[in-house]
């Protein structure tokens, strides 16, 4: 979609991100009741070749992921095969013996690895605990249900599950593995045939760690200091040709953070998992999930993280001085990622708007980076209405 007019001024802020931050290209979708509104290019896709972004480049969306696989869960849920409430070891160890794990994990449900509550005290890679060590990395390379009972009677926990909350990466590496079990279909197959297909999504995908696989219209992902996104030292001898892909194991990550999208088909996907009032995805039920307090809030008084996504209440003074009528959601959403070189951003406002900007740069300094980001664009985004 065309840029300028109405949405010029997000055009300005994000040329004015990329130019403090050094970023070679971006893309940027806005939907509003179910359009693409605006949907523009910026930069370069590859600095080396020349390439321009288009409207079409895919990026790795990194912890976005996250809130795609929160939605594939509750449309598990919603179609009775899941129960949120329902230990996790009943899914991932139904016969096995427990007494080797500790306490705290038996008391681990779905519910708590969806809001982060699960109490886990470390973050570890899982690539160690997988199938990885075993041969070299292929399309088939993937976390396994034996990876995660492999991990399980190493982990520690910080509080018992329920009682706090505290961002895990860990808890949506193993939310897939029971997606896995209970609809019986790898994970990434699940999500393309019930959240990405009805919407006539399908081109995502989980994205690939050899470069010989990245998809035509995949943009070069960048570090901080211009270079190519390099391999990790333990990752050279098992992966040919990593330079730009191999930082992390993508596809060891892929509920936890390893989806390729453009940035419409993203906000397309979350418009019609969060928003959308005749969504064919999930009901209003599920979706009022999505918004949901848990019991123990995250630790910013302002914000807490709910089923897949961080959400903030909205004040009364200012929907007062924002809405001019009509129906609003009862807080805001949002979420970042980051993954071997790309970053992005997603934003849900009161208006019901949905926004997403993805990125084919990753900087050390990434909380300034993104505090930025997300600062710029909720400034122009957050009192547009519809």
């Amino acid at each position: 979609m065309a840029a300028g007019g109405r949405f010029a001024a997000v055009d300005d802020a994000v040329r004015g991100i990329m130019a403090r931050w050094g970023v070679p290209g971006a893309s940027v979708a806005i939907i509003a009741n179910g359009a693409t509104v605006h949907h523009n290019a910026y930069g370069l896709a590859s600095t080396e070749a020349g390439i321009p972004v288009s409207p079409g480049s895919l990026f790795r969306i990194g912890s976005l992921s996250k809130t795609v696989t929160a939605i594939a869960a509750l449309h598990l849920a919603q179609r009775d095969g899941l129960d949120l409430d329902r230990g996790i070891l009943d899914y991932l160890a139904p016969a096995g013996n427990r007494n080797v794990f500790a306490p705290e994990l038996g008391a681990v449900t779905v519910r708590h690895l969806l809001t982060m509550r699960a109490g886990f005290a470390d973050e570890p890679d899982l690539s160690w605990h997988c199938s990885l060590a075993r041969g070299p990395v292929t399309r088939d390379t993937r976390l396994t249900v034996a990876d995660i009972l492999h991990y399980f009677p190493m982990a520690a926990f910080e509080t018992w599950p329920g009682r706090a909350q505290r961002y895990e990466q860990i808890s949506y590496h193993i939310l897939g593995r029971v997606i896995e079990v209970v609809s019986g279909m790898r994970y990434e197959d699940y999500v393309k045939r019930h959240l990405l297909q009805p919407i006539g999504l399908e081109r995502p995908f989980i994205g690939s760690t050899p470069r010989a696989n990245a998809h035509r219209d995949e943009v070069t992902y960048y570090w901080g200091d211009d270079t190519i996104y390099e391999p990790l030292p333990f990752l050279e001898s098992r992966v040919p040709d990593t330079v730009p892909y191999a930082q992390r194991v993508i596809e060891t990550r892929d509920s936890n953070g390893g989806w390729v999208f453009s940035s419409d088909e993203l906000a397309r996907l979350l418009y019609a998992g969060v928003i959308d009032p005749r969504s064919p995805l999930l009901s209003r039920e599920s979706q009022a999930l999505l918004f949901a307090r848990p019991e123990v809030a995250h630790p910013n008084p302002d914000e807490y993280f709910s089923h897949g996504m961080f959400c903030r209440p909205n004040t009364p003074g200012w929907l007062a001085r924002t809405f001019r009528g009509g129906s609003l959601l009862p807080c805001t959403g949002r979420h970042i990622g980051r993954s071997g070189g790309s970053s992005g951003m997603f934003g849900i406002t009161s208006h019901k708007l949905v926004w997403v900007i993805l990125l084919n740069r990753d900087l050390d300094n990434y909380e300034d980076y993104f505090a930025d980001v997300g600062r710029t664009l909720w400034g122009v985004l957050g009192p547009l209405q519809p």
